[in-house]
């Protein structure tokens, strides 16, 4: 179906489907897609978001700049509002959970057909 702002969601139809909606909404010329990873090509949980959750929030907590953060927002939006080093920290974080993400990665049934 298409969503706000001219997305399709389609995160179980095949590619076939998903040319006969593109067909049909007068798309025929995608020039990209993108895809949400975590519970749409790999299965749910693949990514490790309470640790990185945890990892920054506790990170925030000890920022030289916490007192102006809202530590219930969202991380990826916390940490540019922190000092320099708490940044660097963050990366820290981020690069170690794309590493396990990459090395634990799991395809869901049907993706590698939906992307070819």
């Amino acid at each position: 179906s298409l969503r706000p702002g001219g997305l399709i969601k389609a995160p179980s139809a095949s590619s076939a489907a998903v040319a006969r909606s593109l067909h049909a909404l007068g798309l025929e010329r995608v020039r990209g897609v993108i895809f949400d990873m975590d519970g749409t090509l790999t299965p749910p949980g693949t990514i490790d978001f309470p640790f990185l959750r945890t990892s920054i929030f506790e990170i925030a907590s000890r920022d030289a700049n916490s007192k102006s953060i809202d530590l219930s927002s969202d991380v990826l939006e916390l940490i540019p509002n922190l000092s320099a080093e708490g940044q660097r920290e963050c990366a820290k974080v981020l690069r170690k959970v794309e590493e396990g993400t990459r090395s634990n990665m799991r395809l869901v049934p049907g993706a590698v057909e939906l992307l070819t």
